[in-house]
């Protein structure tokens, strides 16, 4: 119960002062998208999780088709107990190989990674997807308003003995411009590893409160009987 007030203070606190800015949404839930930034943009998102724990994540548009950034995650966060953080190996990084077309989706390949050493991995990915992806992101119409769907590869580069292979599906249903449901499937195993990852249905709701502030509340694994409870809050501007 602390934990949950905590995060809805941090939350409220954040909705203020980041309200006058604009942002992306550069994944639905876990699940990666296609869309990078426009050069010059700078996008920053805090991901609170479980126990208190944040994954602030840097990205920047270096070109309209490359992104860059690092993801930083404090385990503890907000909490009594001491702060754990988990250094990044690599920096996040993200090409878009192709733009939307009339009935074509975008491609686009990236790696990203919020947990640090191996030690701190963690089978239940509330922090995120964790290695190398491929994935598409075809915009579709549905009710008068521009949903979308999502789907692609994941595969641990760092172990893959450990990670695996797996696969991922997702999707947008807006009910309006501001009112988005997102789901998605993730880890969907093409070869389990030595973790024997399982596959995990996370579902959420974002919100587009204005034009520059994003809010996401979402649920991770939610067939597992405990699901994990997400807020994460973006924003951006434009540097140059």
């Amino acid at each position: 119960m602390q934990s949950i007030e905590r995060i809805m203070k941090l939350s409220s606190f954040l909705l203020i002062v980041f309200y006058s800015l604009h942002v992306e949404a550069l994944e639905l839930i876990n699940v990666p998208r296609s869309d990078t930034l426009k050069k010059g943009r700078l996008n920053l998102s805090f991901r609170i999780y479980d126990n208190g724990g944040i994954v602030m994540h840097g990205a920047f548009g270096l070109s309209n088709n490359v992104l860059v950034g690092v993801p930083l995650d404090m385990e503890n966060a907000i909490s009594d107990e001491s702060i754990k953080t988990s250094v990044p190996l690599i920096l996040s990084l993200r090409i878009k190989m192709t733009g939307y077309r009339e009935k074509l989706p975008s491609f686009g390949f990236g790696y990203y990674d919020p947990y640090g050493y191996k030690e701190r991995w963690e089978k239940k990915r509330i922090k995120g997807l964790k290695g190398l992806y491929f994935v598409a992101t075809k915009p579709v119409i549905m009710f008068d308003q521009e949903s979308e769907l999502d789907g692609g590869f994941l595969i641990d580069i760092e172990d893959y003995k450990k990670g695996g292979l797996s696969i991922f599906l997702g999707g947008k249903l807006a009910f309006s411009p501001k009112v988005n449901l997102v789901f998605e499937g993730e880890g969907i195993p093409l070869y389990r590893g030595s973790e024997n990852k399982k596959a995990s249905f996370n579902l959420g709701f974002r919100f587009l409160l204005a034009q520059s502030l994003n809010l996401g509340i979402s649920f991770i694994d939610l067939f597992c009987g405990n699901p994990s409870r997400i807020v994460k809050i973006a924003y951006g501007i434009g540097l140059f």
